[in-house]
């Protein structure tokens, strides 16, 4: 190996190794076209549909179902932890007193439970602090067949 170093071009050489690959390309562009084959035509590629996350500029008093909301739009803390929590439980049919239920949203999302709805028993509306625009939770139970004193989630919303 020798030790000189590479040199760069110069602007004159530079145009004149365009100027050969452009006759290049040419030339193989016109040899293809004689034999009857050419360069397959690119594929366009498929645009991801973007989901419009509906926590984007909320108004007051508008709610979010949280069982058919897309994973593109859990940005917001809270909805990732409470999702978290809530969509095994609900996909996998787990089934829970309602008292396991409040003590679970306590301890693992940190809410409590609205006093105004402690009586309904298929029903819990949590209070959400310091999560704005999300105010409430709202949990919808319906009973585990075969046991009427556990419960399983149906449904839950976020509300503003």
């Amino acid at each position: 190996m020798s030790d000189t170093k590479a040199t760069p071009l110069t602007e004159d050489q530079r145009s004149e190794v365009r100027l050969l690959l452009q006759r290049l390309s040419q030339q193989s562009t016109a040899r293809a076209q004689r034999r009857g084959t050419t360069r397959p035509l690119l594929q366009k590629t498929k645009k991801l549909k973007r989901e419009v996350n509906p926590f984007d500029a909320i108004e007051q008093n508008k709610h979010v179902n949280g069982v058919v909301l897309a994973p593109d739009c859990c940005v917001i803390p809270f909805v990732q932890r409470s999702r978290i929590i809530l969509l095994p439980h609900h996909l996998d049919q787990i089934s829970l007193t309602r008292e396991e239920f409040i003590t679970m949203m306590r301890y693992d999302c940190g809410l409590d439970l609205s006093e105004s709805d402690e009586g309904a028993d298929l029903y819990l509306r949590f209070i959400v602090e310091a999560n704005p625009p999300i105010r409430y939770l709202h949990l919808y139970l319906e009973r585990a067949q075969g046991d009427s004193t556990r419960c399983v989630i149906s449904n839950w919303v976020y509300g503003t």
